[in-house]
C-alpha cells in the first residue's frame, strides 16, 4: 500500500493534468491522473450538492461571527501549527 501511494505521489508532477471537456474529465493513460480526475469529479459534485444548504446557513448566522471565523481560518491556513487547533472539536461535559 505504501509503495503504491509513493508511486502515485512521485508521479503526480510527471503526468498531464486533467482536462475537462463538456461534462467529462479526460485523462491520459496514467493511474495517478485517472485517480485524481475521479476524485476531482466527486469533489466537484459534492460542492454543487452542498452549495445551497451552505448559503442558507450563512444567511442565518451572525455576520460578525462569520467574519471572526473567516479571519481565524485564514490565520490557521497561514500560520499552521497550533493555529490549526481551531478545527479541533471539543465539547464541555455536562454537570
Amino acid at each position: 500500500m505504501k509503495d503504491s501511494n509513493w508511486k502515485k505521489l512521485v508521479g503526480i508532477g510527471s503526468v498531464s493534468p486533467c482536462l475537462q471537456f463538456e461534462d467529462k474529465l479526460i485523462h491520459q493513460g496514467h493511474i495517478t491522473v485517472k485517480s485524481l480526475c475521479k476524485k476531482y469529479k466527486a469533489a466537484f459534485k459534492g460542492v454543487n450538492l452542498t452549495r445551497g444548504p451552505f448559503e442558507e446557513l450563512m444567511v442565518s448566522l451572525d455576520q460578525d461571527k462569520v467574519k471572526q471565523w473567516q479571519e481565524a481560518a485564514n490565520n490557521a491556513a497561514s500560520q499552521r501549527g497550533d493555529a490549526l487547533d481551531i478545527y479541533t472539536f471539543s465539547m464541555e461535559k455536562g454537570s
